[in-house]
């Protein structure tokens, strides 16, 4: 392994990382926008039978 190489995989490592937790972000807000009106759905159908 090249001692050179070190700082450029460093910024390869963050910027994955950052792209990972921006990608779990938007996946864990879209799921609960989804549980909310899941929720909300199931209420208005035991409001009104």
């Amino acid at each position: 392994m090249l001692a050179k190489d070190g700082p450029l995989k460093q910024m390869f490592k963050g910027t994955l990382e950052q792209l990972l937790k921006a990608e779990s972000f938007k996946l864990s807000s879209a799921f609960c926008r989804r549980e909310q009106s899941w929720q909300q759905s199931e209420r208005e159908k035991s409001q009104n039978p």
